[in-house]
């Protein structure tokens, strides 16, 4: 039974009938049901409505471990009660104000009915039938995690099934009496064990990692379609709120879809594609007034320089930049740092350095889809793989595509400043991104260029 399940084609039964899109078809059902029943003028438009307005309420909407009727009732009654008001007010005839009030709790009281009838049959798929319970790893197989391994074990109703347990050693001492797969994982095996399990949940207890190293596991799984939750270290003294769930006793926080893999993103690259085209045309001038003075200046010099960067997933591609250095052989500028006073550096290039006029090239390397507009600067390789042994976390740069400009590099941290900085406000752009800061980081990026700081 267990191996049909862990087969790739039928997690679609796992997501049919999870608790968010279960909801939603109920709640449908039941405001409809509800301005049917009532007596209304208008009950199919009124219906139709509410059931489009409340799908629009996302805190009713969201997976938990724990279903609880009691725990959704404050939530329920203001967004059935708001969607019923509202559709009274606009569509029925008349202000009847005893059959509107009648009307907004009647609405409140089904949809919770409805509710409470889907929590019973959750609670029943997940106790008896194995394809409603999750597959579940548990990262630390310290107390915590060993006490995690028998919740699961004895409450199905949870929805999650332990298949393993993992962590930098054991710390069982051998005892193991729920069966369970307890591997000790080398560098990047997390990766790996997810995706033999074909885990769709994650639960980081109380291993003995380092925070640094529990950052870069985590990371390196980001785009497997397994959704992660975090054991608070001081269980006790963590109230139950936004995206905090539990798992019976133990709160825990359950850590958001990572932001490169929403609907939104896929709207970064056609932006970026119709930006940096309108770009091309709008800066056709300079491009050619740089060409010519950089011939000028030297007639035998190329005027674009290229070289080898490393972008998304670690691929290479050829940037493009405007010449702003004497002409040298190639391996030494595929390895030397850049530093402020470069005596390589030619009038005309510090000129167009300090208004990043040298960057403009890159527009073509956006339009071709080698970067974004927005993303953590690219690196040559050499540089590349020095860093990734020194900093922990540099690695994790590469889960994006890289940019022509970047909120570390909106803040300052471009050329011979600190690689552990970079690292940081990298990953922190990644993990937080949303379109409107790429909005503020090309914001940012004008206003220092107009300044003439390079940002």
């Amino acid at each position: 039974m267990k191996t049909f399940y862990q087969q790739k084609d039928i997690r679609w039964v796992r997501t049919a009938f999870e608790a968010d899109p279960v909801y939603r078809i109920v709640d449908t059902l039941m405001l409809l049901l509800s301005a049917l029943l009532f007596p209304l003028d208008d009950e199919l438009q009124i219906g139709l409505f509410m059931a489009l307005g409340i799908q629009l309420w996302k805190p009713i909407y969201r997976n938990r471990i724990v279903v609880s009727t009691l725990d959704d009732v404050p939530k329920l009654i203001v967004a059935a009660g708001s969607v019923s008001f509202l559709g009274v007010v606009v569509f029925e005839q008349g202000w009847d104000a005893t059959r509107i009030l009648g009307f907004c709790f009647f609405v409140p009281a089904m949809v919770i009915l409805g509710r409470a009838i889907t929590n019973v049959f959750i609670r029943r798929w997940r106790i008896r039938k194995w394809w409603a319970r999750k597959r579940t790893v548990i990262l630390g197989s310290g107390e915590t995690g060993w006490d995690l391994v028998r919740i699961t074990d004895a409450y199905p109703e949870l929805g999650l099934e332990t298949v393993a347990v993992a962590d930098k050693k054991r710390r069982d001492n051998g005892d193991n009496p729920y069966g369970v797969d307890v591997e000790v994982l080398e560098k990047g095996g997390l990766k790996s064990l997810l995706t033999r399990a074909h885990a769709q949940t994650l639960i980081v207890a109380d291993s003995v990692y380092s925070r640094e190293e529990l950052l870069s596991m985590l990371r390196d799984c980001t785009r497997l379609d397994t959704e992660v939750l975090i054991v608070p270290i001081l269980t006790e003294y963590v109230s139950m709120g936004g995206r905090m769930d539990r798992i019976y006793s133990y709160p825990v926080l359950r850590v958001r879809r990572a932001a490169y893999r929403s609907f939104e993103w896929k709207l970064k690259r056609p932006i970026g594609l119709i930006l940096s085209g309108l770009a091309l045309i709008a800066l056709s001038p300079i491009f050619a007034v740089l060409a010519i003075l950089l011939k000028i200046e030297d007639p035998k010099a190329p005027v674009i320089f290229r070289q080898i960067r490393i972008g998304v997933d670690e691929k290479p591609f050829e940037l493009f930049k405007f010449r702003s250095m004497t002409p040298r052989n190639t391996k030494e500028s595929d390895t030397t740092w850049s530093i402020a006073g470069d005596q390589r550096i030619t009038r005309l290039g510090a000129f167009m350095r300090k208004y990043s006029l040298d960057e403009l090239p890159q527009i073509v390397n956006v339009f071709k889809g080698d970067m974004a507009l927005v993303g953590p600067r690219p690196e040559r390789p050499a540089f590349v793989e020095r860093f990734k042994g020194e900093h922990v976390g540099y690695r994790s740069r590469h889960r994006v595509p890289v940019g022509l400009t970047g909120w570390a590099a909106a803040n300052g941290l471009r050329g011979d400043t600190s690689i552990r900085e970079r690292v940081q406000f990298d990953n922190f752009y990644i993990e937080n991104w949303s379109l409107w800061l790429d909005f503020k980081i090309m914001l940012l990026t004008v206003s220092a260029v107009f300044k003439g700081s390079g940002a």
